[in-house]
Formats: C-alpha cells, structure tokens, sequence
C-alpha cells in the first residue's frame, strides 16, 4: 500500500526572527501581507510499505514528481535479499536511478524503515540547515523495528520538518502509537 501527495507551499521570504507576542506577531502579520514577497516550492511526499519484498517497479508510485522540487519518501519494512551487497544500498539506488534530475540530501535508515529526501539539481541552494534524527519505538523502546526518521531543512526561509514512521498497527494499538509519537 502506498500514498502520495504533492503540495505546492508558498514561502514567505520575509518573515521576522521576533514573533514572540500575539501584537508582535499580528504586526509582522499585516507587514508581510502588505509587501509579500513569496517563493513557490512544489514538493512530493510518498511513504510505502514494501512488505519485506523487492519492488518490481518503482516507476508507478514515483509518477507524480514531474516538476517538483523536493522529494520525501519514506519506506517500511524495506529488507528483503539482494544477490551482492545490502538491501539499503540496492533501494537507494533503485530510486535514485529513477530520479536522475535530484540531488540526494538525505538516504538514510533505522533498522528496515528508510527515509528519502531530494531536491532538484536546479534547487540544491535554495536548501539549508539539514538535520536528521531518529527515535526507536521498538522493543523497549530501543528495538528500531518501529520508529520514525525525521529529516529537518529551510528552503528559502521556511522551515520544513518531514517524519517517516513505522509504529504499531491496528485499531488496539491506537494507545500505544500515541504514546510512541510523544516519545
């Protein structure tokens, strides 16, 4: 089962560092909507869960990102055998052979969950202050079988922050997801 979405974010690239009061925040409010200078980012943000299977194609769920300028995927349960070298290597690649017009900012794993983010050759300045984290929600909360990446970015001067997540599944679990999502 997989998801995909594209959002077309207006960036605003005059937002004031000082906001820290409801009068502060309503004046830089009015500031900006009256000389509002903004910035299109058009981004596509995919999450699938693979089934411990190699996918055959990747070409269909990858058929949306035609003109965008980041690309944020997320896969789970992504381990399954290749004939050399590992399945993280073997995905990646998979991938990134399909998106040859994007820049790699982040590949990165925690057990068999996988985080994708990439941004357009033409964009790549347009991208600071990357961060990325992980939290294992596993066993003991330290088994990453379940868990989520986060990978935080600025483009242009708007902060986006992306989480990919394997947690708990089904509707009895509900409790223990929110509690892990806290974590």
């Amino acid at each position: 089962q997989c998801f995909n979405f594209v959002v077309v974010v207006a960036l605003d690239a005059n937002i004031p560092e000082n906001e820290r009061t409801k009068e502060g925040k309503e004046e830089n409010r009015q500031r900006r909507m009256s000389g509002l200078q903004l910035s299109k980012a058009k981004v596509f943000i995919g999450t699938w869960n693979v089934g411990d299977t190699a996918p055959a194609d990747m070409t269909p769920f990858l058929n949306h990102i035609e003109g965008t300028d980041l690309v944020v995927l997320s896969f789970q349960e992504c381990n399954y055998d290749v004939k050399s070298g590992s399945c993280e290597k073997d995905f990646f690649a998979r991938v990134t052979g399909i998106l040859t017009d994007y820049d790699v900012l982040v590949a990165t794993s925690m057990w068999t969950i996988r985080m994708l983010v990439l941004v357009k050759k033409s964009e790549a300045n347009r991208v600071t202050n990357l961060k990325v984290c992980n939290e294992a929600t596993g066993i003991g909360h330290v088994v990453a079988n379940k868990g989520g990446i986060a990978v935080g970015l600025r483009f242009d001067s708007t902060l986006m922050c992306f989480v990919g997540s394997h947690l708990a599944a089904h509707l009895e679990k509900v409790e223990s997801r929110n509690a892990d999502v806290k974590e």
